[in-house]
């Protein structure tokens, strides 16, 4: 009195797309973080380079303020 039975099974994945797309994004955004890290270290050299200038133009000016307060005292 036994009978045969056959059962079939389908699948689907409704997740892999969802999850490359997911890993495809995080991976461009981690690109763009370092290429905006590589900018802002750019920028920091440049900005302590321009304080240098700043500080070597001010040393200059106020050699220059005393050259011409002696020269205009003693001209």
């Amino acid at each position: 009195m036994g009978r045969n039975v056959s059962i079939a099974i389908s699948a689907k994945d409704n997740f892999s797309d969802a999850v490359n797309k997911m890993n495809n994004s995080g991976i461009r955004f981690n690109k763009n973080l370092e290429e905006m890290q590589a900018q802002l270290n750019a920028i920091n050299k440049n900005r302590a380079t321009l304080k240098l200038d700043v500080s070597e133009a001010r040393k200059n000016l106020q050699a220059l303020q005393k050259e011409y307060n002696a020269a205009k005292k003693s001209g």
